[in-house]
């Protein structure tokens, strides 16, 4: 073999074993010398407030001494907060449908911007918001929600004026969840298709990107979630400076359960996956099983840092090598 040939398959031969571990070399790593606690520290540093939610009460405490500094309590049976650039967003809501809705918003020093409320009504126009997933955009607060006028309803991303409440337009784009990142809205959508007979045939997730500058829509992307009809999951995205994420938990009544966390740069290209899969003979007289103190509680994107936290409040912290 003369040496071009040589050198040729040694080449080759290098390839074929290096080639695997280009592919699936993984960008998400687990790292031991960064300190979770501290990464959380500065992002709880920038909310000047403690606030707790007690069913349909909200409590607004001081971070030092835990003195009650503001509290409501909401006729809707649940209640939670979101902090925006200017103000708390205040709400109560019902969990699983569009019944009725209230909104306080108040400033850092706790006093009332605006008050808003809306409540199904079928005897007029009505409108309906679902504050959980509010975000914020230059002047406006977006949260999805229904404006019905008669019998036609329309469905999709409420723009309010932050400064007075006011409804300014929809925008025909309706998600389970929302996140803003600089002038783009990051939307997580639930889609089907039916078979002949009309029934849900196959159900996924997708992620659209909304520029809310232009107007227009830019990007889909169909998730890697496997979404199995019939059985208890839910998804929800994770907003970092640099990337965003989705967090999908298939939690059936079964001894199987799957926590899915994927890591996207903010053109929706994926990065890398976490993928934790839970067995166990399930055990009534267990409780917390070890699948239940296993499993995915709560999830960060800080830097480039990904954070999660188990319901045992085990912490691990994995680099983004995006």
């Amino acid at each position: 073999m003369n040496k071009k040939l040589l050198f040729v398959f040694l080449c080759l031969v290098f390839f074929i074993l290096l080639f695997p571990h280009l592919i699936f070399t993984p960008k998400l790593v687990l790292v031991e010398n960064v300190n979770a606690d501290e990464l959380l520290a500065k992002v709880n540093e920038e909310h000047p407030y403690l606030i707790m939610t007690q069913g349909s009460k909200v409590l607004v405490l001081n971070k030092t001494t835990n003195k009650t500094l503001f509290t409501f309590t909401f006729k809707e049976p649940e209640s939670g907060y979101k902090f925006l650039s200017d103000g708390i967003l205040l709400y109560g809501y019902y969990p699983d449908e569009f019944v009725s809705c209230e909104i306080l918003f108040l400033n850092y020093n706790l006093s009332l911007k605006w008050k808003m409320a809306t409540k199904f009504n079928i005897s007029g126009d009505y409108m309906i918001v679902f504050p959980q997933s509010s975000e914020e955009f230059e002047k406006y607060i977006l949260m999805f929600g229904s404006v019905v006028k008669g019998f036609e309803v329309n469905r999709g991303l409420l723009l309010f004026n932050r400064f007075n409440g006011k409804f300014v337009e929809i925008i025909p784009f309706y998600g389970n969840d929302l996140k803003v990142i600089k002038d783009k809205a990051y939307i997580l959508s639930l889609n089907h298709t039916l078979d002949k007979s009309g029934h849900t045939k196959k159900i996924w997730y997708e992620i659209l990107i909304y520029d809310l500058r232009k107007k227009n829509l830019i990007k889909i992307v169909k998730t890697p979630a496997k979404v199995k009809y019939g059985e208890m999951f839910y998804a929800y995205l994770l907003k970092g400076e640099e990337y965003i994420g989705l967090h999908f938990s298939d939690k059936a009544q079964t001894p199987d359960a799957v926590d899915r966390i994927c890591i996207y740069t903010l053109d929706l290209k994926l990065i890398d996956c976490l993928t934790f899969e839970y067995h166990e003979e399930y055990n009534p007289n267990e409780f917390p099983s070890e699948i239940y103190l296993e499993s995915v509680s709560e999830v960060w994107i800080i830097d480039d840092y990904l954070i999660i936290e188990r319901k045992s409040g085990r912490k691990e912290v994995y680099k983004i090598n995006g």
